[in-house]
């Protein structure tokens, strides 16, 4: 991440990529800064300040500043970007203008309502002000838009869908909360292990993993290959460090599932085995 991250005019700046199908960008952006991008684009971020998330190992907290392309001038929010996202440039999950936890709801709400196709982004751009001037801030107002907007035509769908989400927001962060414990739990004694090999273990970015390929040759080692589904491939020389296979035999199991990939760098040499993508372990998200 450090290439992307600089200091301009007194300010930290950090570029970050936001992929045009995804929550930020079809539901963050539009509702909070009023526009969005129609392809993948990079931004840069005039950072005031940044902080690890609590709840994901993985993840940064910016309180920074976007250029709008509504405004037409830098507007300040909180942006969580994925930080451990090697020689990528790292990915923006969400935005938000106000520190409450109705905003969390309203992410959820959005992106919900969009699934079902119930709104869109041109519908969250065109009731930004209300997001400005505070009639939007959490799930029950834009509820009452949109049943105004439609005359009640959907007001039980609507109000099915509210209730639906707050009682799976609340199972999801119990769940998410649990899961979180006992990765960080299981990375930790990875890393007592790795302590005693003078290694630092790197923890990459949670992605889907969709194809194990054994006994396949790289770099003239019989080897077991990780297949992301955006296309990363990491790598274990199974002779070395997974002679009974127990490792290459969990990969398996956790086909078409989101994983989280480990790798140990030598203490003097970051980004050693990591930037190869070569992977020690392998965990359920």
């Amino acid at each position: 991440m450090n290439n992307f991250y600089t200091n301009t005019n007194n300010f930290n700046t950090v570029r970050v990529f936001i992929a045009s199908n995804e929550h930020a960008n079809l539901d963050s952006l539009p509702l909070r800064f009023g526009f969005n991008f129609e392809h993948n684009n990079y931004v840069d971020l005039k950072v005031f300040s940044k902080k690890k998330s609590e709840k994901f190992s993985d993840r940064v907290v910016y309180d920074a500043s976007i250029f709008s392309n509504y405004s037409n001038r830098y507007e300040r929010g909180t942006f969580v970007v994925l930080d451990n996202n090697f020689n990528q440039a790292p990915k923006l999950v969400t935005a938000w203008r106000n520190d409450k936890d109705d905003e969390f709801y309203l992410s959820e709400l959005m992106k919900n309502l969009r699934l079902d196709k119930l709104i869109d982004s041109e519908w969250l751009k065109s009731v930004h002000d209300l997001y400005l001037n505070g009639t939007i801030s959490k799930c029950s107002d834009i509820l009452d838009i949109l049943i105004k907007e439609n005359n009640d035509v959907h007001r039980s769908k609507y109000e099915e869908l509210v209730n639906d989400l707050e009682a799976e927001v609340f199972k999801e962060k119990s769940r998410a909360d649990k899961a979180e414990r006992k990765l960080q739990e299981m990375l930790a004694s990875e890393q007592l292990k790795a302590d005693l090999k003078g290694s630092k273990v790197v923890v990459a970015s949670e992605d889907k993993l969709v194809d194990v390929q054994e006994n396949a040759l790289h770099n003239g080692s019989s080897c077991t290959i990780l297949v992301m589904e955006n296309g990363t491939r990491w790598f274990m020389k199974t002779s070395t460090f997974d002679r009974n296979l127990a490792v290459t035999k969990k990969a398996k199991q956790l086909i078409n599932q989101k994983i989280r990939v480990t790798s140990w760098d030598p203490l003097r040499e970051p980004g050693k085995w990591s930037s190869r993508k070569y992977f020690r372990n392998v965990y359920a998200v």
